[in-house]
């Protein structure tokens, strides 16, 4: 059971990677480090899923299918909303070269982890990208 603090928002996360199992792996550990999270295979409604309330953070891989990182980098960064053009955007990806990386980060995204990435790490990065979640207690 989540517990907060008056005043206190619950960083929302977005999920939008083509691997199913990163999926799993990805919710599972941002929900036990308190994060509640939406997720798809597709960059289509992950930039959908970026436009509800409370939205925090968004992470990708180069792969989602429907144009993946570098679509929905991009069409974030043209979004009409402020809330969803700066929403910060982590790239988790397998396989990526230099090239990929220097198109996704002149897109506007903001920080790319080589996977497998030990899941604290990845949530460590969630922690500085979209802020601390709320006391959690079971």
């Amino acid at each position: 059971m989540r517990w907060s603090r008056p005043g206190e928002t619950t960083p929302l996360v977005v999920i939008a990677h083509s691997d199913p199992h990163a999926r799993q792996q990805l919710g599972s550990a941002l929900a036990r480090a308190g994060y509640p999270y939406l997720s798809t295979a597709d960059a289509e409604t992950a930039h959908a899923f970026a436009r509800v309330p409370g939205v925090s953070l968004v992470i990708t891989d180069l792969h989602a299918r429907a144009g993946g990182a570098p679509c929905l980098v991009r069409a974030l960064r043209r979004d009409p909303a402020p809330a969803v053009r700066n929403l910060p955007l982590l790239v988790y990806t397998w396989h990526f070269t230099a090239s990929d990386c220097a198109s996704v980060m002149a897109d506007g995204g903001d920080a790319i982890l080589r996977m497998p990435a030990p899941l604290p790490t990845v949530v460590d990065q969630v922690r500085r990208m979209a802020g601390p979640a709320p006391s959690v207690a079971a």
